[in-house]
């Protein structure tokens, strides 16, 4: 981290710092996901490929290892670590204030 937090001061001329750097990564994660949603996109199309999920079903030796009610858990719990609401995927409005993104809300679809 230390290599890109150096290319990126040199690149730009400002010398940001770890916790700079990873704010400016989560606005930039937060407003593809807001575009996401405003294109139409939500929570039903947050899953893992078919391939996949063939791997968790039939004949084969990994069948149970997980099941779809574990993944949807997983992705209800890495919604709510980022900050989004839970059943639809879309980010909170007090997670874009935190952000500095308020003027995007109307992206959301309320």
């Amino acid at each position: 981290l230390k290599t890109l937090q150096s290319l990126i001061s040199i690149v730009t001329g400002i010398d940001y710092n770890l916790s700079e750097l990873a704010r400016i990564g989560e606005r930039a994660f937060n407003l593809g996901r807001l575009f996401n949603c405003q294109e139409g996109l939500t929570a039903k199309d947050d899953t893992i490929p078919s391939r996949f999920k063939n791997q968790l079903e039939g004949n084969n030796p990994n069948k149970g290892i997980f099941s779809q009610k574990m993944l949807d858990s997983m992705k209800r719990h890495y919604y709510k670590s980022r900050g989004w609401e839970v059943e639809t995927g879309t980010p909170m409005i007090r997670k874009l204030v935190d952000l500095g993104l308020e003027n995007y809300s109307y992206c959301l679809n309320e």
